[in-house]
């Protein structure tokens, strides 16, 4: 129930969801406080979230609780 003319872009951010290949913590992130973390194109691996002491850019609260 959309525009037609915005379903193409719907339709492209929503195809790399639907094959697998869509990777949510792939840079550029940001931290809270607008610092560069994690470069364009890189992906975060699991051991990286383990060891991650800050918060992505827009998370409201702290990473020590």
């Amino acid at each position: 129930m959309v525009i037609a003319h915005t379903k193409p872009a719907i339709d492209a951010k929503m195809s790399p969801k639907k094959t697998g290949s869509f990777y949510e913590l792939t840079g550029p992130l940001y931290d809270q406080k607008g610092k560069l973390r994690v470069p364009k194109g890189k992906k975060l691996t699991v051991k990286d979230l383990y060891q991650m002491s800050w918060l992505v850019k827009g998370v409201i609260g702290s990473p020590k609780g």
